[in-house]
């Protein structure tokens, strides 16, 4: 790699581990274990926006049927290295996005996207309490 460098030759791949570290602050080793899981599949940023703060994660586009499982063992993968993985719905029925966030609090998911039930004056700290109770007496992992 050092001899890539000095001569200016990284491979595409290189190259694009390269942005998505700066783009998103997350390790390399953590953006390589994404890799593994997303295989040939489009990494991609994202940002979501929280009471005037910032948080970028990543994500990939996969199909419905493999969702669970790929996220489920990116969270093995990732939980000791402090990253939360999750997924969500995606603009098309037959996919679904992994979603890559530094973090150790699950709950902080729910945060982040504003988990709420205004439709009901359930507010977003009052659905993460609830699922916090839920969770001391039956643990549970939010995919």
């Amino acid at each position: 790699m050092v001899l890539k460098r000095l001569f200016g030759i990284l491979s595409k791949q290189d190259n694009e581990i390269g942005k998505i570290t700066k783009e998103t602050g997350f390790d390399v080793e953590v953006i390589n274990i994404v890799k593994e899981v997303a295989l040939h599949k489009q990494l991609q940023t994202y940002i979501l926006d929280h009471n005037d703060q910032q948080t970028v994660g990543l994500f990939f586009l996969t199909y419905k049927e493999d969702a669970e499982y790929e996220v489920l063992g990116l969270q093995s993968e990732l939980e000791h290295l402090g990253y939360l993985s999750y997924m969500s719905d995606s603009e098309n029925d037959d996919n679904r996005k992994i979603n890559i966030l530094k973090g150790t609090d699950q709950f902080e998911i729910l945060k982040l996207l504003q988990t709420n039930g205004d439709n009901h004056d359930i507010s977003n700290s009052d659905v993460i309490a609830r699922l916090k109770q839920w969770h001391n007496h039956y643990p549970f992992s939010i995919i």
